[in-house]
């Protein structure tokens, strides 16, 4: 039993740790005044802390990001999550290939492309309800697209000649993933008029 509760009083502990360590690490990471035009080459990538290469510690962050996105009711704060996800775990996939390691940075990509998808799906939520996305995180999603994009050509020219199809379909989904915002933006923008 005190063995039982001990493992159960360390894994919230460790919990705990990662969830201030990242919320953190995000605070530090963009800067939200710089207009758009100006923006092009000083975004920077939310640290993404504990990489798939760590399978345990990996695991664990991906539960609680899982219990994360649960208790996030908020429909915006969601898309906000979403793309921070995405971020973080797309910049993984650049360390990941950095290291070495590009079977696993490839795999890391396309979650990370997936989590724009699934940004697009709340943005679409969002809209739905009949809810206003604030203007300076369309602007956000707009930065990080871009920075995206650039992150996906480095990864597509750095990767070895067998693994640049994959990059490819990621800048692929990523600019579908992309339209499909601009889509529900003019949607938005015209059922307004």
């Amino acid at each position: 039993m005190k063995t039982l509760i001990c493992a159960m009083l360390f894994l919230t502990l460790c919990f705990l740790f990662i969830v201030r360590w990242s919320v953190n690490a995000v605070g530090k990471s963009v800067n939200f005044q710089t207009p758009i035009s100006e923006a092009k080459d000083d975004y920077q990538f939310p640290w993404p802390g504990i990489l798939p290469d760590r399978t345990f510690l990996y695991k664990l962050k991906v539960f609680r990001n899982k219990i994360i996105t649960k208790i996030i009711y908020s429909s915006v704060k969601r898309i906000e999550f979403d793309l921070l996800m995405a971020d973080k775990t797309l910049y993984a996939s650049k360390l990941l290939l950095d290291k070495g390691k590009s079977e696993l940075a490839k795999e890391t990509a396309l979650k990370g492309e997936n989590y724009f998808s699934i940004l697009v799906s709340d943005y679409g939520a969002v809209l739905t309800k009949k809810q206003k996305v604030p203007d300076n995180l369309n602007q956000k999603i707009t930065r990080a697209y871009e920075a995206q994009q650039r992150l996906i050509t480095y990864l597509t020219d750095k990767a070895p000649p067998d693994d640049k199809e994959t990059y490819r379909q990621v800048d692929y989904f990523s600019k579908s993933n992309y339209q499909s915002l601009v889509d529900l933006q003019k949607q938005k923008n015209r059922a307004i008029r």
